[in-house]
């Protein structure tokens, strides 16, 4: 499980989640390609496969969120590896290759039976947060979005977002929290490149 990593690199990771609104999806899309930031993105079933296909297209990195957005540590190991194999088959289908090694739990609830079966699969790193943005309450401007996940800017630190209905301030908050942060000198990267630094990984997939 990996919710942030060990690093004085001023390097930072996005992720967004259940991605359901094409709107929200275009502006993120759009904002982080105006600065050249790639993120990862995590799909489960909720998401239309031509949505898995423009992120993917864009050149972000894309994760397993099992098919139905449920708490993971309720399945049994059985059910859960269906989940996740199910939710993957998709992702290959509209892209070409698979969401391996990268899973997130639904509502980032795990425990050690999840874990293992994700890893069972080769999904090896089940990926949390450091902050939650809390922009899926639909009630923060996204003034208020920007300086929560400002002031908590860390090294190694992962930050959750979402592409739903309610984000709908999460595209201008992005572009104030992006151009902040290069402004003090962070990166922003994939999961993938963000283990590298930590020296999870010793490459990047």
């Amino acid at each position: 499980l990996v919710t942030k990593v060990n690093t004085d690199q001023q390097v930072i990771s996005l992720t967004i989640s259940d991605i359901t609104n094409q709107s929200n999806l275009t502006a993120i899309l759009n904002n982080l390609a105006t600065f050249g930031i790639k993120a990862t993105f995590f799909v489960d079933s909720t998401v239309n496969t031509d949505f898995i296909e423009q992120i993917f297209a864009a050149g972000h990195e894309i994760g397993n969120q099992s098919y139905q957005h449920v708490d993971t540590t309720q399945l049994s190991a059985t059910q859960l590896a269906a989940e996740i194999t199910q939710m993957d088959n998709i992702i290959v289908n509209a892209t070409g290759e698979s969401s391996k090694p990268f899973f997130r739990a639904p509502y980032g609830i795990t425990n050690d039976s999840v874990l293992t079966t994700a890893g069972s699969l080769d999904y090896n790193y089940t990926i949390g947060w450091t902050t939650d943005s809390k922009d899926w309450t639909g009630t923060l401007t996204a003034d208020q979005l920007s300086t929560n996940i400002i002031n908590s800017l860390a090294p190694g630190s992962i930050y959750l977002f979402h592409a739903n209905s309610l984000a709908n301030n999460t595209p201008d908050a992005l572009l104030n929290i992006i151009s902040s942060a290069k402004s003090i000198g962070y990166d922003f990267v994939t999961i993938s490149d963000l283990l590298v630094v930590g020296g999870i990984i010793p490459e990047r997939f």
